[in-house]
């Protein structure tokens, strides 16, 4: 899934993590053995993992020069008028 969907994100001008985080089901304290204490570990591995991917999250943003917002290409440049005068005041 992760290779083909990283096309679709380079198409978007994404900036795809490496960190996934992935759970099973005894991550949420559903493993049939082991008991309370298996499963209390199993959430806790889980609670690392998010950690993890959060701060390198986290770094990825601090250490972004995007702009806050998309470029319009669209957009209309400062002084435009609908009526034609172009950069004039009236």
């Amino acid at each position: 899934m992760a290779g083909q969907a990283r096309p679709l994100f380079t198409y978007l001008h994404a900036a795809p993590l490496s960190t996934g985080v992935f759970a099973a089901s005894s991550d949420w304290g559903g493993a049939p053995s082991g008991g309370a204490q298996r499963a209390i570990d199993a959430a806790r591995g889980l609670h690392e993992r998010i950690e993890r991917a959060g701060h390198e999250l986290a770094a990825a943003v601090i250490a972004s020069t995007r702009q806050s917002g998309p470029t319009d290409p669209f957009a209309l440049p400062v002084g435009f008028s609908a009526v034609g005068a172009y950069g004039e005041t009236r």
